[in-house]
């Protein structure tokens, strides 16, 4: 989870929707090159947002533009710091990415248009 590399168009075309990656915040806001780890939370803290959150996505040759899972949001309290926020999101991540990868591998993720569903 989280890699931190761009795969090749060969690679994310061959397994179109197969590949999925998580990202800790809510996409499309503090995403694409750069925002990785706690760059993503120190750009949160510095926006002043009252909500950020965590993003399951599938992966393609870009870096965080493809069809978004799921996401979970969490409030930004005022007396937060880059940390709390952090741990905050991770706690997100650890509920959100094995739900995602359930509905993958029972093959319950339709995508129409990058809006993706999840059926029964």
């Amino acid at each position: 989870a989280g890699y931190l590399s761009i795969i090749d168009k060969k690679i994310t075309d061959k397994y179109e929707q197969k590949i999925i990656n998580i990202h800790p915040s809510l996409i499309p806001s503090f995403c694409g090159m750069g925002f990785y780890g706690e760059n993503v939370h120190k750009a949160v803290y510095d926006s002043g947002v009252k909500l950020t959150g965590a993003t399951v996505h599938f992966v393609d040759d870009k870096v965080d533009t493809g069809a978004i899972i799921c996401q979970q949001s969490v409030i930004i309290d005022n007396n937060d710091t880059i940390k709390d926020i952090a741990s905050k999101v991770l706690n997100i991540e650890h509920s959100i990415l094995p739900k995602a990868l359930e509905n993958l591998c029972l093959n319950k993720i339709e995508i129409n248009y990058k809006r993706t569903y999840i059926g029964d």
